[in-house]
């Protein structure tokens, strides 16, 4: 594969994307569960896979999570801190609880190779919830970088810099957070967006 070739692997049941992979991106609203709801049984169940990577290729790691948020009687946020152990920072009194986990995700070039870190979203993510209602997620940060280091900045809009990688592998990692904007009254539900992650060899 040439230097400016990318080729996303194929995670089973999902497309390969050329120069991009797609990290859904879930935002949980829940009411409050009462008390004779732990008393059911139920079950679930839970995927396993493995991405095997190619020089230029990028494979998501672990979706972003904001977790369980009460309904707020006014707008606050909740900021989501991608650091390797991420945080999540609430306003206006906004009650937070369970995960809070960013998007990460995996790339692999050659050891020393620099590379461009890009978000394809216009630095917003729209999070689709019951009956169309929406909340954004702004303020894209990258952070928790794992065998690659930042050596400049600049590029095309949404790039979070140029980066080096560290690794003998080649393989190197990063999270990526922002801030979720919560409305007044903001309808009970689950939401979901999708964030667009580009990477360029650079």
């Amino acid at each position: 594969m040439g230097l400016g070739n990318f080729r996303q692997s194929r995670l089973q049941g999902r497309p390969t994307l050329r120069q991009r992979a797609a990290c859904v991106l879930l935002a949980l609203l829940a009411l409050a569960i009462s008390p004779a709801a732990w008393a059911q049984q139920d079950s679930a169940t839970a995927e396993a896979q493995a991405a095997i990577l190619t020089r230029g290729a990028m494979a998501r790691l672990q979706n972003m999570d904001f977790g369980v948020i009460a309904q707020p009687a006014i707008a606050g946020s909740v900021t989501l801190v991608p650091s390797l152990t991420p945080t999540c920072n609430t306003t206006a009194g906004i009650i937070h609880t369970g995960a809070c986990k960013p998007a990460r995700f995996a790339i692999m070039f050659k050891k020393h190779d620099k590379n461009r870190v890009r978000e394809m979203n216009g630095g917003t993510i729209v999070l689709t919830g019951p009956g169309g209602a929406t909340m954004t997620v702004t303020n894209l940060t990258i952070g928790g970088l794992t065998d690659m280091t930042q050596v400049g900045t600049g590029g095309p809009p949404g790039t979070f810099g140029r980066y080096n990688i560290d690794s003998d592998s080649g393989i190197a990692s990063f999270n990526i957070g922002g801030r979720l904007n919560i409305g007044a009254n903001q309808a009970a539900g689950s939401y979901s967006g999708t964030l667009t992650m580009n990477v360029i060899l650079n």
